[in-house]
């Protein structure tokens, strides 16, 4: 899957776990090197990463919203 990511002209970068994702300022998802993630390419289940990523908002990060990419009524 890198490979062809790669011949299709994007960057990417393997993660395991979930320990150098965060958030910024604005409530993106950001890598442990401060770059916006804007697609994810994963093996295990959704609502696993989503309650990890909650947990550590919570105590963290608990004034940073997590964007959804729905529009905020």
């Amino acid at each position: 899957m890198e490979q062809a990511l790669h011949q299709a002209g994007f960057e990417t970068r393997i993660l395991r776990g979930l320990d150098e994702l965060g958030w910024d300022a604005a409530g993106q998802l950001i890598d442990g090197e401060g770059r916006l993630v804007n697609c994810v390419w994963k093996t295990w289940a959704w609502e696993t990463a989503f309650d990890q990523i909650r947990e550590v908002s919570d105590r963290e990060f608990a004034a940073v919203p997590i964007r959804t990419g729905h529009p905020q009524k």
